[in-house]
């Protein structure tokens, strides 16, 4: 990880200041709760030097406080609290980024609710409008059973001792979205936890549902 003394900030930033980061076009990307900042092209930790392609910008799309930033074929995606903002790469050192809202698009409460692979070209999201495919033009709603069994109060569970299913009720406490491989869609949830206790994984491209038990913190590949 970056530390802060190997970082060159612009005159009146700290490294607290900093809530995201992610690498794009061939600039590193950093963000305030606000603002976008972007590396020389020279140096990768020097976001200070504008005579060297350094530089920073606050889109006037953005609509709440940056939670994220992914990298997407093209650019990368800005996801706030209320919207997601698209970064398209114009090939312009002057103006490396070009900045408009992602229509249709809804705000995410941390990082851990966008996932998606650098080479493609959309992201999942689970946030206030349930679980999105996010490209760098338009948001839309997919998965709607899924969305709303993870905004229910109501779960079943595998009783090991009776060997039966088993309806649960507790509130969902949190949700975490990760995609494998570029075809998986991995769903980590908890009721009454702060742990996740299980997964749903749905497969993209034969559009099938499978779930897993297993207490958990992350899923990588």
């Amino acid at each position: 990880s970056w530390g802060a003394a190997a970082l060159s900030l612009p005159l009146g930033y700290a490294f607290t200041d900093l809530v995201a980061a992610c690498g794009a076009s061939n600039y590193n990307i950093l963000t305030t709760a606000t603002e976008i900042l972007w590396s020389s092209l020279n140096d990768p930790l020097d976001f200070a030097d504008i005579d060297q392609g350094a530089g920073r910008s606050t889109p006037v799309d953005l609509k709440g406080k940056i939670r994220t930033v992914v990298p997407i074929s093209g650019g990368f995606i800005i996801y706030t609290t209320k919207n997601a903002v698209a970064a398209f790469f114009t090939n312009n050192a002057a103006g490396p980024f070009l900045f408009k809202e992602v229509i249709g698009s809804a705000g995410v409460v941390s990082d851990q609710q966008v996932t998606g692979d650098a080479n493609m070209n959309y992201h999942y999201t689970y946030g206030q409008a349930g679980i999105q495919r996010v490209s760098m033009q338009k948001a839309e709603s997919v998965l709607p059973g899924c969305a709303d069994f993870l905004s229910g109060t109501a779960y079943d569970s595998w009783n090991s001792t009776t060997h039966l299913v088993e309806q649960q009720s507790g509130e969902q406490t949190k949700v975490r979205l990760y995609l494998a491989l570029s075809r998986y869609l991995c769903v980590s949830y908890a009721f009454v936890s702060d742990s996740f206790q299980y997964a749903l994984i749905y497969d993209l491209l034969l559009e099938r549902w499978g779930k897993i038990k297993l207490a958990h913190v992350d899923i990588c590949t």
